[in-house]
């Protein structure tokens, strides 16, 4: 079920029709941004893993008690 949601945003994705110059340059700006942000997130991802392997025990139980916290509080939140 899950994957016909994601079926109908690819197909939604891979269906543009790129007619005409100004197209094509939206298309190139918003694949360059899509690459930008790529990148930053990878680098992100690697900070954020070293950031993890370095704390100390008592440090990494507080971030997963404060993430635990945050995930009941949207839970709650949502109807």
């Amino acid at each position: 079920m899950g994957l016909q949601i994601l079926y109908g945003l690819w197909e939604a994705l891979t269906s543009y029709k790129v007619a005409g110059i100004s197209s094509w340059l939206a298309l190139a700006g918003l694949s360059i941004i899509a690459v930008v942000a790529l990148g930053y997130s990878v680098y992100g991802l690697v900070r954020l893993a070293k950031w993890v392997s370095n704390m100390k025990v008592k440090e990494f139980s507080a971030v997963l008690l404060a993430l635990g916290v945050i995930m009941v509080g949207v839970a709650i939140a949502l109807p």
